[in-house]
């Protein structure tokens, strides 16, 4: 058995996809990953962290998860992590009825560090691009090395 516990977070916090209503009258958002060939490193990758205030408890593997949103004014909150930097952001845009949409970067270009890494959602239906590109608050992500003590008893 684990010694560890979790708290219980209130379901009033988490995002809940919503309920009883028809799938067409729905709009998809989902986040982004780039990798480079052959090798498959991870050039740019964004996950979801909030969806209109409410937490998703997403960690970077879950990436590609698709969220069912209503078609009505979205507040997402996301992260990227790859290239060892870290970035987190928010985007606002007004989700239509049976569109897909997903937040992009430009973090895998090759220009995007004298540029700038930006950030914005794309409907993937139309390939229209609804939302402002927008700067990140982006910091070094350097491994560290970590000093656990450990106490032996004798």
């Amino acid at each position: 058995t684990s010694n560890f516990s979790f708290a219980e977070i209130p379901k009033e916090l988490l995002y809940q996809e919503p309920q009883n209503t028809d799938i067409t009258q729905l709009a998809t958002l989902q986040g982004f990953q780039e990798t480079s060939t052959p090798l498959k490193f991870v050039n740019a990758r964004i996950f979801i962290n909030k969806i209109n205030s409410k937490a998703t408890l997403n960690q970077s593997k879950d990436w590609a998860k698709i969220y069912s949103i209503l078609p009505t004014n979205i507040t997402v909150n996301f992260s990227s992590d790859a290239q060892h930097l870290f970035s987190t952001s928010e985007l606002s845009f007004k989700a239509q009825a049976g569109q897909k949409y997903q937040i992009k970067t430009n973090q895998a270009e090759k220009n995007s560090p004298k540029v700038g890494i930006q950030f914005w959602v794309e409907n993937l239906t139309t390939g229209e691009v609804v939302t402002e590109k927008q700067f990140a608050n982006t910091t070094l992500n350097q491994p560290q090395q970590i000093y656990i003590p450990i106490i032996i008893n004798k």
